[in-house]
Order: C-alpha cells, then sequence, then structure tokens
C-alpha cells in the first residue's frame, strides 16, 4: 500500500496531463480496435465461408491462414500502441519527479518517437518483452472485467473440471514477471535515456539486484489497486442503480433501470482499462528510481528532446506516424456508424447479445399488432418486434394475426375478402380497453417507417390464406422501398412461402417457425435461421442450429425460468410478451454474480 501511496504523490503533479492523455489514447485507441477487430473477423468469417462462430467450429477458423495474419497484424499493432502509451506514461512521471509540469504536444512527441523507434532495426525484441510484462501491468484491469462480467457457461464449467490446471496456469502467470523482473527497467532506460535495445537491458540488470524485492513490491501495490477497482465497481454500480430507478419512475420507462446499471459497469471498467497500467508503471518508477540512486546513476532531465535521427529514418517515422494518425481518425469517425447499423455485433456463439422481441409489439400493454403497441415495445427496451402480415383483396399489406377480423375488433370479415379501405374502418383498440379506442389495423408500410425512423427491427411474420397474389414480393417491396433488407427478417410456418421468398430476393433473412422440432430440420435450405417453440429448443438443437452457423429464436418466453432457462442454453433470440422481465434477466446474465447481486439488492430497498 505504500507503493501505492508514493506513486498517487507521484502522479499528483501532473494528474491532469496523464488523465487527458489517457482518456484520449484508450478512447482511440478502443475505438481503433473495436473496428479493425470487427472488421477484420468479419473478412476472415467471409474468407472460412462462416456466417456462425461456434465453440465446435473455433479452432479451424483460428488456424486458417487469413485468421492467423489478421490476428498477428492486430497483434503488432496493439504492442505498438502499447509503447505508446507506456512511453507517454514513463515520461510525465519522470517529469513529476523533478516537478516538471509537462504538455501535452511533450507528451504526444516524446511518445510516438519512441512507440516508433521500436521498430527500428536492433530494437524488435523489445515486442516479445512487451508482451510478456503487460498482463502483469495490468492486473487491475483484468481483475475489474472478471468481477463484473459472467463467464461464458462452458470456460466456467471447464474451470470447475480442471482447477488444478488453471491454478498452475495462474502460477505460471505470476512467475514469468519474477523471471523478467531483471529486465524490467529497460523500458526506462530506453524511452528516457535513448538507449538502444541492447544497453537498455545491460543497464536494467546491473540495477536489478533485489528482483524478489522489487516483485514483491509491485504485486502488493497490484493487489491494492484491484481492491481499489472492485470498489470503483461497486460504488459506480450503486450510483448507477439508483439513477435507474429514478429515471424509471420519472419518464415511466422500466428498462432504464438495467440501462444505467449496464452503462455503470462499462464507466468502471474504462475506468480500470485507462490507468490500470499507468499505476503499475508508477510503482515500477518509484523502484526505478531508488535504484539509480543506489547505483550512483544521474536523473534524467525532465525535458530532454527526443535525438533526431538521419534523414531516411527520419522520413520513415514521419511516414509511420502519419498512417498511425490517418488510422485513427479514420476509425473514429467510422465506428460510431457501425455501432448505430449493428454492424458491430458479433455473430459469435456464447458472446453475442442475446435480443428480445416483443410479440405482437407490446401486447400485454397495447392492442396487439397496433402502432400502439409498437411505440410501446420500443419505449421498454425491445430489439424486435414481430408482426404478422396478410394480404387484403386489393393487394395491401396489412398487420394482423387473425385471417378473421372479429377477435381484435369485433366485426366479422375476412381479411382477404376485403379491401384495405373497409378495414382502415374498424376499431382494433376498444375492444383491448377504452384508452385505446380508434386504434386502427396498421398497413405494413406504416411500421416499416416507424421502424426505419427509430432504427427498431422487424420480425415479419407472413400468414398466406391461399387468396393471395404476389404475397411475397409485395412484402419484399415495402421492406426495399423504407430500406429495411439489413434490419429485418421474414418469417413463416409454412416452408412454402420461405422458398418462394428466396426466389423474389435471396438476399432477404428467412426464419422457419415450428413449434415442433424433430429430425433434421436444419437440412432446410430455404431457411437461414429457425424459430421454435421454447419446449423444443433443447440443448442439442441449439448446438446442432449452431454448428450449421445459423441461429435459433424461442416462443412465446414469458416466465423467469423460462427466460432463465433459454439464457443458459444459449438461444439467439427470446420472443415474448414479457419485455421488462425478459430485459432484466438478460441485463443481469452479462454482469458477475457480485454485481448482480448487488442490484437485486439496492432493487428490494
Amino acid at each position: 500500500m505504500g507503493a501505492l501511496k508514493r506513486t498517487f504523490r507521484l502522479i499528483r503533479v501532473n494528474w491532469k496531463s496523464l488523465v487527458l492523455f489517457e482518456i484520449a489514447f484508450k478512447a482511440a485507441l478502443a475505438t481503433a480496435f473495436t473496428l479493425m477487430g470487427s472488421l477484420g473477423f468479419r473478412l476472415a468469417m467471409g474468407a472460412t465461408g462462416r456466417s456462425y462462430l461456434t465453440r465446435e467450429s473455433v479452432g479451424t477458423f483460428l488456424t486458417h491462414p487469413l485468421t492467423l495474419l489478421l490476428l498477428a497484424l492486430l497483434t503488432l499493432l496493439a504492442v505498438t500502441c502499447a509503447m505508446i502509451d507506456l512511453s507517454a506514461v514513463v515520461y510525465i512521471l519522470n517529469c513529476s519527479s523533478q516537478n516538471f509540469r509537462c504538455r501535452m504536444r511533450q507528451i504526444l512527441r516524446f511518445s510516438l518517437f519512441n512507440g516508433l523507434r521500436m521498430w527500428l532495426p536492433g530494437n524488435l525484441l523489445l515486442m516479445p518483452l512487451l508482451l510478456l510484462m503487460t498482463p502483469f501491468m495490468s492486473l487491475g484491469m483484468l481483475c475489474g472485467v472478471l468481477s463484473t462480467v459472467s463467464l461464458p457457461e462452458f470456460v466456467a464449467e471447464s474451470v470447475r473440471l480442471n482447477p488444478q490446471l488453471y491454478v498452475g496456469a495462474l502460477a505460471v502467470a505470476l512467475l514469468i514477471p519474477l523471471a523478467l523482473m531483471r529486465r524490467a527497467y529497460v523500458f526506462h532506460y530506453f524511452t528516457l535515456e535513448g538507449c538502444s535495445l541492447r544497453d537498455a537491458l545491460r543497464r536494467s540488470r546491473a540495477i536489478s539486484r533485489c528482483p524478489f524485492k522489487d516483485y514483491l513490491s509491485l504485486l502488493l501495490a497490484q493487489a491494492a489497486f484491484t481492491a481499489l477497482m472492485v470498489l470503483n465497481v461497486l460504488a459506480l454500480t450503486l450510483l448507477g442503480s439508483g439513477l435507474g430507478r429514478l429515471l424509471s419512475r420519472l419518464f415511466q420507462r422500466p428498462w432504464l433501470a438495467g440501462t444505467a446499471v449496464w452503462y455503470s459497469v462499462t464507466l468502471s471498467l474504462g475506468i480500470v482499462f485507462a490507468f490500470s497500467m499507468p499505476i503499475s508503471y508508477g510503482c515500477l518508477s518509484q523502484l526505478f528510481y531508488r535504484r539509480k540512486r543506489e547505483a550512483g546513476e544521474g536523473f534524467v532531465p525532465a525535458y530532454a528532446p527526443a535525438r533526431r535521427l538521419d534523414p531516411v529514418r527520419e522520413k520513415m517515422l514521419r511516414g509511420l506516424k502519419a498512417a498511425l494518425m490517418a488510422l485513427v481518425v479514420g476509425s473514429l469517425l467510422a465506428v460510431g456508424w457501425l455501432v448505430n447499423t449493428g454492424a458491430l455485433n458479433p455473430p459469435i456463439e456464447d458472446v453475442h447479445t442475446l435480443e428480445i422481441t416483443a410479440h405482437r409489439g407490446a401486447s400485454a400493454r397495447c392492442p396487439e399488432n397496433t402502432m400502439a403497441a409498437f411505440r410501446a415495445a420500443r419505449a421498454l427496451g425491445a430489439d424486435w418486434v414481430e408482426l404478422d402480415v396478410q394480404q387484403t383483396r386489393d393487394g395491401q399489406i396489412v398487420v394482423l394475426h387473425d385471417p378473421d377480423t372479429r377477435r381484435t375488433t369485433g366485426v366479422r370479415g375476412k381479411v382477404w375478402a376485403m379491401t384495405y379501405e373497409q378495414i382502415a374502418k374498424l376499431d382494433a383498440g376498444s375492444s383491448f380497453s377504452r384508452q385505446f379506442a380508434g386504434e386502427r389495423i396498421p398497413l405494413l408500410s406504416e411500421v416499416a417507417e416507424y421502424a426505419r425512423d427509430t432504427g427498431l427491427r422487424l420480425n415479419i411474420e407472413l400468414k398466406p390464406t391461399g387468396h393471395e397474389t404476389d404475397f411475397e414480393q409485395g412484402v419484399i417491396d415495402v421492406i426495399r422501398a423504407f430500406g429495411l433488407a439489413d434490419r429485418c427478417v421474414i418469417t413463416s410456418q409454412v416452408y412454402g412461402v420461405l422458398e418462394r421468398v428466396k426466389a423474389c430476393d435471396e438476399s432477404i433473412t428467412t426464419v422457419y417457425v415450428t413449434s415442433l422440432a424433430y429430425g433434421s430440420i436444419d437440412r432446410l435450405a430455404a431457411a437461414d435461421h429457425f424459430s421454435v417453440q421454447y419446449t423444443s429448443a433443447t440443448p442439442q438443437l441449439v448446438s446442432r442450429v449452431h454448428r450449421q452457423g445459423r441461429q435459433i429464436y424461442a416462443w412465446t418466453v414469458n416466465t423467469r425460468s423460462s427466460i432463465d432457462r433459454m439464457i443458459e442454453r444459449n438461444v439467439d433470440n427470446i420472443i415474448t410478451d414479457n419485455i421488462e422481465l425478459a430485459r432484466q434477466r438478460v441485463s443481469e446474465s452479462r454482469y458477475s454474480r457480485l454485481v448482480s447481486d448487488l442490484v437485486q439488492a439496492v432493487g428490494e430497498e
């Protein structure tokens, strides 16, 4: 704890510069790697002919040459960025040790110069050394993530079945930094004094006379920092939970409570991610200064401009710097659009986000399949709305479940025998509640326009009666007119409908709906995915469908136990009438048990 206190005192001199640099750099880094990782992943998925990745296929995917190449490139870029970050932290702390207030321009010049200098001949072996040391220096970040995020079930089960293996792996992970402790000061010599890698290694070994003692000091400081980070996570979770409950009551949006907690946890992890490494290298810098004094070495000037290289190398470094900055700026601009469109959601079993579909809209609160139900579904936090469509006598596509209008409007009539003008006069709300009197049966185009304007995604189930003309093409025309091809799926209990959809437009995503899943349903080529009654969503079926690179939806899942069972079985989409409960259970499944218990305890107060 003493080392941690001394580190905080050291940081205090230039804390504004450190915080500004770390927040800006880590934000740009996270954005760039999110973008590049997603695009690289999809490139590799396309090259290997996969649309979905499961635990059974991950081995062959990771060993594909293109995947290995992309991973290698991302690793090299990550090491370069880690070196830039480390150089900035070491420089800021060195200035602080001499009560010199550094400027952002100086920090950027120094850190970029040293990060790119690592690529020069003779310095490349610094990369594996940095890779080995970084996990230990980011121990607080790793512990913070593990304390808040639930591990996939297969990982947790593997740990339970092989505890000795994981204890051994942890021991090895802790012993590696001890073995490298005599080389731990190489980064300070390399960056602050401009040494070559060979000279930095020699000088680091020369002052490392008590490697075990230094290692123990670092380990204790890491433990203290980890404890502080766990407290930070819990405090922000409490704050987010309280704020979420207040917002839910003020705006009558129950889903805001879970959303506030989710963002609070994300913020706490961001803090851990941004400052885990600076705190660790602050402790290491304290030890470095002590060992230099003991060895009789002088201190580096607080601001020593980087030495100029020969013109050829200087030009090469300028080119690398420009390329790196262009990459970061371009990534920042592109990632916002990708996040907004959902393009960054990875199709990976145990990693992808389980989504919630409102069955016929918020049909427990509003008249089913009406605009009121769809607006309420969005307000409650549904990712998708499921709606049923039929064709009128004059070829219009209307949103209605039954072929007869009596149950929802009180007026007997066959949809296929009526014109839209007749249907538009019917009251679809009064039979549900007087407050919805005058609610109409909407056209699919009305719902599509609302989805386009709000980003809501549509699960459109076709209900053929045998009286239609170009039914499938009519639905596709509406989807295309409003630009929803990538934000909707067409579903049906009639397999022939899906075949006709594919004949009209191969790119439209189709889902086969069935109440009974028996046999090899995954061989139905016209179905991209499957929607089954939740009692049929067995672990074997889910695994088999996922191995085929397809998704599986479960309907209609309304109770806590059935929702939890579908989460455990790793279905891709829950279709429910109870949107609030489903949102709550899915959100809590993302947290660790510690955070979930805390949120529940706060909610009961």
